[in-house]
């Protein structure tokens, strides 16, 4: 059965999914910690071993774009073996999710006062590459994550905040954050020029992940 975890988070039930929230369980990782794939109450070698076995594997669909109603984005159809260790929820099992097991290596569920690990951000429309035409409205998409919990996400057009997303939900230390895609609307201004954007994202407990920059021209 599909349900919401109390991050927000879709999931479905069935041992090669997310599973829903309860007693810890081989295999049920949001039930303990999304990156302890093994539930033995620490992140390791071992789960990294695990996560490897799946690195280019996926499908594309984001997890936040998934849904109840038929089509490519349904629910049961995208129960993979891989889409546990997805652990940024962007429909690939990729370096992204490696280097966030590898950053939690020797840590375990429930230490939140010894949270040292930055949040992640990362800006992902536009691009560099992105046609963005003077006088228009743009949403600037945000990947926030954290190992424990996201406090907020702010932008910044040349060092200027153009717009900060509270994040309402906070997750205890042994449900993990997932991640998810945040927007900040950026009026761009008339005059064709070029901008640099930015991102900031702070955890729960004051640290802070800066997203590479990324440089815009404008268009006529």
């Amino acid at each position: 059965m599909c349900q919401t975890l109390p991050n927000g988070v879709h999931t479905c039930g069935g041992p090669n999914y997310l599973q829903a929230t309860g007693t810890p369980l081989a295999n049920d990782e949001s039930t303990f910690y999304p990156p302890d794939f093994n539930d033995d109450n620490k992140v390791d070698q071992t789960d990294l071993a695990w996560l490897n076995q799946y690195v280019g594997q996926g499908n594309g669909v984001d997890i936040s774009r998934m849904d109840v109603n038929s089509g490519p984005q349904n629910y049961g159809l995208n129960t993979f073996p891989w889409r546990r260790f997805d652990l940024d929820g962007d429909g690939y099992v990729n370096g992204h999710d490696v280097d966030i097991v590898t950053s939690l290596i020797g840590t375990q569920p429930g230490t939140t006062n010894l949270d040292k690990t930055s949040p992640t951000s990362v800006i992902r429309f536009p691009s560099a590459t992105d046609t963005i035409y003077v006088g228009s409205q743009n949403f600037v998409k945000v990947y926030g994550w954290d190992n424990l919990s996201l406090s907020k996400v702010e932008c910044f057009v040349n060092g200027r905040k153009i717009g900060e997303v509270q994040v309402e939900t906070k997750v205890s230390s042994n449900a993990g954050f997932p991640g998810t895609t945040y927007d900040c609307l950026w009026k761009v201004p008339m005059r064709a020029d070029t901008y640099t954007l930015q991102t900031k994202a702070t955890d729960g407990a004051g640290n802070i992940g800066l997203s590479d920059p990324v440089t815009i021209t404008t268009q006529k």
